[in-house]
């Protein structure tokens, strides 16, 4: 199923070094999601207006020895309309700018880039899913409608 919503890229494309949709951990509920793979510290963008539900912002590394590919790092989960949520993973240590409850714009700055949590370098892992049950796993992942650049 695709977006409802028109999303902009959550980066400028002059720190996207490139886009990536092959990681292992993009399977099964998360198949749509995509990596944006650039320096540590990039700028990340609100890509549609709404309200943050979830924010994670105290990792200091990344866990790739550990083998748990559900592990975000630093992380940011916006609720939009429509019943729709994005999701921003893999904020640097204490890279986060905004709080829960913040309502946010479409072009925000929400923080800056890095390396935590089940990653093998700095980027931004982006996806939009909806809740399809009471449990938070219960979620299945939207193919986004990206907005012309």
């Amino acid at each position: 199923m695709k977006t409802k919503n028109l999303y902009q890229y959550p980066m400028r494309k002059e720190d996207v070094i490139r886009t990536d949709t092959s990681s292992p951990a993009h399977e099964g509920k998360l198949k749509y999601a995509v990596d944006f793979l650039c320096k540590e510290g990039s700028r990340v963008h609100v890509a549609y207006d709404g309200e943050i539900v979830e924010v994670l912002d105290n990792k200091k590394e990344n866990t790739l020895e550990k083998e748990d590919m559900n592990d975000a790092g630093n992380f940011i989960l916006v609720k939009h309309e429509n019943g729709e949520y994005s999701h921003y993973a893999h904020f640097r240590y204490n890279g986060i700018l905004k709080k829960k409850g913040d309502k946010i714009l479409q072009g925000d700055l929400l923080g800056f880039s890095g390396n935590t949590g089940f990653s093998y370098g700095p980027h931004l892992h982006f996806s939009v899913i909806k809740f399809t049950g009471k449990l938070k796993d219960d979620f299945e992942s939207l193919e986004i409608r990206w907005k012309r650049r």
